[in-house]
C-alpha cells in the first residue's frame, strides 16, 4: 500500500509543471485553448485553432534606460533597456553606425545578456 502511494505520488511530480530561474518547465500539459474550431454544429469532434502563449515565453516591453558607446566598435551605440515587470532586469540591443535608440521596445522575458 505504502508503494503505490509514493508511486502516485512521483507521477503527480512528473506530471506536473516547474519553475525555476523565472522559467516555466512543462511536461505534457498544454496551454489553454482561445478559439475553437466549429466541428461540433457539424457533429464532429471540434478541435482547438489556436493557443495562448504562455507567460514565460511572451514578450515584454523594454524601455530605454542607458545609450554608451560599444566597447569594442566604436561605430556601433548600446542601448540598455530594462524590462517592464517586477525584477527582469536589463537587455542590450546594439545599432550600428551609431543609431539612435527607440524609446519602447519589445523584448523577450527570459533572455541572458
Amino acid at each position: 500500500m505504502r508503494q503505490l502511494f509514493l508511486g502516485l505520488i512521483l507521477i503527480i511530480f512528473l506530471l506536473s509543471e516547474a519553475n525555476a530561474a523565472g522559467k516555466m518547465y512543462s511536461s505534457v500539459l498544454d496551454s489553454h485553448c482561445t478559439s475553437w474550431n466549429l466541428n461540433r454544429i457539424l457533429g464532429k469532434k471540434s478541435s482547438c485553432r489556436s493557443r495562448t502563449k504562455r507567460l514565460s515565453q511572451a514578450e515584454v516591453g523594454c524601455h530605454l534606460n542607458k545609450v554608451t558607446l560599444n566597447k569594442n566598435d566604436s561605430t556601433m551605440t548600446d542601448c540598455i533597456c530594462e524590462r517592464a515587470g517586477y525584477n527582469l532586469g536589463t537587455s542590450t540591443v546594439s545599432l550600428e553606425e551609431n543609431g539612435i535608440c527607440p524609446r519602447i521596445i519589445k523584448c523577450g522575458r527570459n533572455e541572458l545578456d
